[in-house]
């Protein structure tokens, strides 16, 4: 009480609190950072080397697995995982979680340094970047000039508008998509070589000695100093200039030396490399950057300064446009949008129900300012510890909104009754009724706090999301606690008019409810209400005289229920509708990246076919692996693909946002699933839905459901996923199956040289093989590089056989040797050839190769699926050597739901233990407690009822259910201690007059809580599904467990209290 009683005694003090609040919030909430999800800022590292024309083999052995090694070594790393594909090696390190990912960072550069000269020559410097697991663009920036073709639009994105979108905070890469790169291509005519005695290797190292970088020097003349420089890099005249470099010196009839050039040998053109990646956007080609966040960067401040930066991009061309085609923070925009305006709804929901209980418009607006206040304090936490407003910390607050007006509620109807009872000092009337509901008010947000403690220990995911929900929701409940014991008592005291009607005189020993309102005739529902509590009184009577009947049928409805739970389907999350989703297609392998393109478009048609215009914002089609970065790029693309090769693609299906469709994203997904059943036979189709969540959920998989199958043997992994594979696709429900990665037998022509009939031509390994890749692929591993002195950029100058003489085979086995002597030979002269295959990526996983087979739930919940998936696994026999485990957000289920019932039945407990404190008894919180079982009933019922998938979301509604319905027992055991104590009441009196006297708080704090909920349970708005199980959760177990207080909480506590005297309460009156 003495908080009320200083408010009291500074009420000035407390009004200028109010306003700074409110100040204060009007300042800092505009500034409140907003995302998705908290900080899920799960510290991985990606590390990227590129080794152009390298096998995956061969990049797994001679660089994954070196640097995974000195990888491990770098301290807190948790594991280590990698993909080695044609030319490409992207290491993931894992960090635990909450360590600091720039210690990590330094670290793993320092590491990658000291090893940087035990790789191969001819790879690319490794780059480290910060890594989010979602492993998706939280916006797509397109760029456009009808003036420019695909060349010059790749060469602007690169070189000029990369680099400064890099620079945006946040940003961890922006990588180019689509378009050509330039390449200073010179095209070998393999006869003439021939008839010279000339091989493509010493094309090679002509240009490289006529076009290189040296460093310049000084020379000191005189009294002058001067830098000395030379020709070493071609500038000016770029094409005639590489057609007169000398190839070698050949002696004419007449003896005298002539040169060879470059001319006589190969024409020289300023084109482009081999088509390796093509995007394609509404079916027009399309250059686009993929701008990543870092691990733990705001996506909606990463996409509000990428907004801000395109307007004020240097350095580029007339006509040139640059615009965005799609970004996440649409979705997370629409989420939060939607919460406030539930958050909003749910207010008003709430308060109209206080001002139907107590009739009275001041009343009613005294108890609705504890809202407002309490969500600001909350938002001002938010704000100064640096945390994000995001659907989790604005749920929290929407949850929470009708709770928040419970203390108010409580005190100001026991300040009403003690007004009613006519004492003549309001301020000693407005004391007492303090002092009376002190220890009840306090208790009751004590116990709702302490419910949501046990969340602070969930490890993994489930902390990084709930925590800060569970601060948010018990900072607002503090806070409206002090409300209720400062602000709400001077406002009842200044304008809380309450008259005792006629016909009722009052007395300080009568305490029975008063109505609000000072007319003469009671209001129509107070009439009503006088009635209900005649009857409520009329059947706890009933329920007292009948404890054996009551507490049998409570059972029976408890246990009768249960069953229901095998009828829920469960889920790691909710599944949101964002407003797009992906179809992966994979061609046979080998396949040319032209029809594999070819097929994209026509599942694009057939998706449009299925899909009306009018849903569809954008469809972008990403075929191929970027493997070979020109030079001025970092290769950051072919690290951020999906895609393994020219036989692989992405169309991506963004649609326009929920409230402008009829349909749900999964519903068109399926749709377009349908559509494209059968209709590529020999093309795998595989379906994913959503976005960024998905991604995140999944912890970056790209299936709902992942099996790991771990071991070093290629081939038994193989064969033992096909089983697997071939068994969950015969499971029902399973959908989306397929084996990562995707290709084991992609085509290899190997050339095996015979070394003894090289050793006596003269010739070595090393060579041949040189000549060989630089004939058809070029020689992309040692360029010659080529500045263009107008921009600064960098070119590779590439040999390689023109493109008539790549034909077929037989011009591989035509390709031309020399010796060192200048005599020639074929290479079917000194190798044999033979068509195999091999695997077009290698994965690893704790330093182990790993197979992965992904799969979706299709119209089943996922712990259904993953149920028979763990059955399934569980029957299959493994070789030895190999292992199998689930991991994905199936992993992370049942993690989460493992801590998360750990978390429900230590709020149980706590509970118990703050009950206990506060009744001084070891006995009387049962009769609290054993109310609360009676909750799961109401979840049960209500989960089943709506189609809600209990998920972890569902299961915070649990433990806030808890919170709630014990804090309405509270007010009631409270209540008849008190009667007993202080008045001396017998018992089964105490009861009743305590039960009926809290009947008309515990009803509106309970009605205002539901349906302060149901805006939010109702899931209209868009994103609204991520927070509707956690509102329908709440809303079922609190509209059973109301009852179940007002009815067995007071059998109970007779039951206990049969031969024992009330202990009044040990908290102080605050």
């Amino acid at each position: 009480m003495w908080l009320t009683r200083l408010a009291l005694k500074n009420r000035i003090a407390v009004f200028m609190a109010a306003m700074i609040l409110v100040l204060v919030g009007a300042r800092s909430v505009p500034e409140i950072a907003i995302d998705l999800f908290p900080s899920l800022a799960v510290p991985v590292l990606v590390v990227g080397t590129l080794y152009p024309g390298a096998s995956p083999k061969d990049v797994e052995q001679s660089i994954t697995v070196p640097l995974e090694k000195t990888l491990a070594t770098v301290e807190n790393v948790d594991h280590i995982q990698s993909q080695s594909r044609e030319g490409v090696s992207a290491i993931q390190v894992w960090f635990h979680w909450d360590e600091d990912l720039n210690a990590g960072l330094i670290q793993s550069v320092e590491k990658v340094s000291q090893i940087l000269n035990q790789l191969p020559p001819g790879i690319q410097e490794p780059f480290l970047l910060k890594f989010d697991i979602s492993n998706m663009p939280v916006i797509n920036v397109v760029v456009s000039n009808p003036e420019m073709d695909g060349v010059h639009l790749y060469d602007l994105a690169t070189n000029t508008i990369e680099p400064q979108l890099e620079e945006i905070p946040g940003v961890s890469g922006a990588p180019v998509n689509g378009g050509n790169i330039r390449q200073i291509n010179i095209n070998v005519n393999p006869f003439q070589m021939y008839a010279l005695n000339i091989s493509p290797l010493a094309v090679v190292n002509a240009i490289n000695k006529a076009n290189f970088l040296l460093p310049s020097g000084d020379i000191r003349i005189g009294t002058r100093d001067l830098n000395l420089l030379t020709n070493t890099q071609i500038v000016h005249r770029l094409l005639k200039t590489v057609r007169k470099i000398p190839v070698l010196l050949r002696t004419s009839p007449e003896g005298e030396p002539v040169p060879v050039y470059v001319e006589d040998l190969a024409t020289v053109q300023d084109g482009t490399e081999s088509p390796s990646n093509i995007v394609l956007a509404n079916g027009a080609p399309a250059v686009y950057l993929g701008v990543h966040k870092q691990p733990g960067a705001n996506t909606v401040r990463v996409v509000d300064d990428v907004y801000k930066s395109l307007p004020h991009l240097r350095g580029l061309p007339p006509g040139t446009k640059v615009g965005v085609s799609f970004d996440q923070s649409t979705y997370i925009r629409d989420s939060l949008r939607s919460i406030q305006h539930e958050l909003v709804l749910g207010s008003v929901l709430a308060v109209g129900t206080v001002w139907i209980f107590l009739g009275e418009i001041m009343a009613t607006l005294i108890v609705g300012i504890a809202i407002p206040l309490a969500v600001l304090a909350s938002l001002i936490f938010l704000y100064f510890t640096g945390q994000t407003l995001n659907v989790f910390t604005f749920g929290g607050l929407a949850l929470a909104s009708g709770r928040l007006i419970d203390d108010s509620i409580v005190e100001l109807e026991n300040i009403h009754r003690h007004f009613s009872l006519g004492k003549k000092d309001r301020t000693v009337a407005l004391l007492e009724a303090a002092r009376e509901v002190a220890t009840p008010i306090f208790s009751a947000t004590l116990v709702t706090i302490v419910v949501l403690f046990p969340v602070l220990f969930l490890k993994g995911v489930g902390k990084q999301l709930f925590s800060p929900m569970a601060l948010t929701i018990s900072l607002a409940l503090f806070a409206s606690f002090l409300v209720s014991r400062t602000v709400t008592p001077l406002l009842c005291l200044r304008f809380l008019r309450s008259k005792t009607p006629p016909g009722r005189p009052g007395s300080e020993g009568e305490d029975r409810e008063r109505p609000l309102s000072g007319c003469r005739k009671p209001p129509r529902f107070e009439r009503v209400f006088l009635r209900i509590e005649e009857g409520y009184d009329d059947l706890l009577q009933h329920v007292l005289r009948h404890k054996a009947l009551v507490f049998s049928s409570v059972a029976a409805v408890f246990f009768f229920s249960l069953p229901l739970s095998h009828r829920i389907g469960t889920e790691f999350f909710p599944e949101p509708d964002e407003s797009q989703f992906t179809v992966y297609v994979k061609t046979a392998p080998g396949t040319r990246i032209e029809q594999t393109t070819e097929v994209a478009r026509q599942v694009e048609q057939k998706i449009r076919e299925v899909i009306p215009g009018k849903d569809i914002r954008i469809i972008l089609i990403n075929v191929g692996l970027r493997s070979i970065a020109g030079k001025g790029t970092n290769g950051t693309a072919s690290v951020f693909t999906q895609n393994t090769g020219p036989d692989t693609g992405v169309v991506q299906v963004k649609l326009v946002t929920p409230d402008r469709r009829k349909r749900s994203a999964i519903t068109l997904m399926d749709a377009a699933r349908s559509a494209l059943s059968g209709k590529f036979p020999g093309v795998g189709l595989y379906f994913a839905a959503g976005g960024m969540i998905k991604r995140i959920v999944n912890y970056g998989a790209l299936g709902d459901v992942v099996v790991e199958l771990s071991g070093h043997s290629l081939r038994t992994g193989l064969s033992l996923a096909r089983r697997l594979s071939e068994k969950m696709k015969s499971l029902p429900g399973v959908g989306d199956v397929r084996i990562m990665p995707q290709d084991f037998h992609y085509p290899e022509y190997d050339v095996r040289v015979d070394r003894i009939k090289s050793a006596l031509l003269g010739m070595n390994i090393r060579d041949i093989s040189s000549t060989v890749l630089w004939s058809f692929v070029g020689n992309e591993d040692n360029p010659s590089v080529y500045t263009d002195p107008a921009t600064g950029n960098e070119y590779n100058m590439v040999v390689q056989l023109g493109q008539p003489y790549q034909e077929s085979f037989e011009d591989l086995e035509n390709v031309v040797l020399t010796n060192d002597a200048q005599k020639t030979a074929l290479l079917r002269e000194v190798a044999r050839f033979h068509l195999s295959s091999g695997p077009n990526e290698i994965d690893r996983k704790y330093m182990n190769r790993v197979i992965t087979i992904t799969a979706n739930p299709v119209g089943r919940p996922l712990g259904d699926v993953a149920a028979e998936i763990r059955g399934l696994i569980s029957r299959t026999s493994v070789p030895p050597g190999s292992h199998i485990s689930l991991s994905g957000q199936v992993a992370q289920q049942k993690k989460a739901f493992q801590s998360m019932t750990v978390a429900a039945f230590s709020a149980v407990l706590l509970v118990y233990m703050v009950l206990a404190t506060q009744f001084r008894s070891f006995r009387d919180p049962f009769a609290i407690l054993f109310s609360l079982p009676m909750c799961l009933p109401g979840i049960l019922w209500m989960l089943f009822l709506s189609g809600t998938r209990f998920s972890t979301i569902a299961f915070m509604g649990i433990i806030m259910t808890v919170g709630i319905a014990a804090s309405n027992g509270v007010l009631l055991v409270d209540y008849i201690n008190r009667l007993r104590v202080e008045n001396g009441l017998p018992l089964e009196e105490a009861i009743r007059r305590g039960a009926r006297t809290r009947l008309r708080p515990v009803l509106m704090t309970s009605l205002a809580t539901i349906l302060g909920l149901i805006p939010m349970a109702l899931g209209l708005d868009v994103g609204s599904s991520n927070s509707a199980p956690l509102a329908r959760t709440v809303i079922g177990g609190l509209g059973l467990a109301t009852p179940f207080t007002l009815f067995l909480v007071p059998a109970v506590y007779e039951a206990l209290n049969k031969n024992r005297s009330a202990v009044s309460s040990s908290f102080p009156e605050c």
